[in-house]
């Protein structure tokens, strides 16, 4: 992570919410899932935490969590989310496990605090077309799909062969931002003025469509 990004996040700190969780000793609030705690009704909304890196047991809990809250008759969502990203096809099924929960119905609210950085930026936008909310001073990432250690090698024609994998996952990350209304061509075009990766803020974020508006503005 770069020092830029460092100070940033930092920064972006001071407007996070006292609070994300409801008061879960409340009866109408607590759903009984067991050690999992990332998940729970507030009200008429069912509240789903992705406050962590992305891994590939969460579109399951996810899954599990819309499960639970059409048992409960709700039909909205609400996603938080505070991530530095992480496995690039966690994300994608992540992403795909809200897009079906949308087709059958849910309304699915994404709520974006401090950091929504690589692969969190498929998850907060894949949230339905005007419920897509950010607090003001967030941190959006986009990077360039990082190659894993699988992909080294010192044959060259391997190097270029691999080189167009990356490419391809690139071209299916950049698919689903734009399947979720983000204006993916302004963003490559930032993207090769800042070089390895393109920090910007909630204002920005709107502008380009991966969120539709804020939480709510300063006095």
């Amino acid at each position: 992570m770069s020092k830029l990004l460092a100070v940033l996040l930092v920064g972006s700190l001071l407007f996070w919410p006292v609070s994300l969780r409801a008061d879960v000793s409340h009866p109408d609030v607590v759903i009984k899932n067991g050690a999992d705690s990332r998940f729970y009704r507030e009200k008429d909304v069912g509240v789903f935490l992705q406050i962590e890196g992305i891994a590939n047991l969460d579109a399951a809990k996810f899954t599990k969590a819309v499960s639970a809250f059409k048992n409960l008759g709700l039909k909205k969502i609400r996603m938080v989310i505070n991530s530095p990203g992480g496995n690039l096809f966690a994300g994608v099924h992540l992403a795909q496990a809200m897009m079906k929960a949308r087709a059958e119905g849910m309304v699915i609210e994404t709520r974006g605090y401090g950091m929504i950085a690589s692969a969190a930026l498929l998850i907060f936008s894949a949230g339905s077309p005007g419920h897509r909310f950010v607090a003001p001073g967030s941190v959006f990432l986009y990077h360039q799909v990082a190659q894993s250690r699988l992909f080294d090698t010192a044959d060259l024609q391997e190097q270029r062969r691999r080189a167009k994998q990356m490419e391809k996952m690139q071209n299916i990350f950049d698919s689903f931002l734009k399947m979720s209304g983000v204006n993916i061509d302004e963003v490559r075009k930032e993207f090769e003025k800042w070089g390895k990766e393109y920090i910007f803020f909630s204002g920005k974020a709107i502008e380009l469509g991966f969120a539709d508006g804020l939480l709510y503005k300063f006095k």
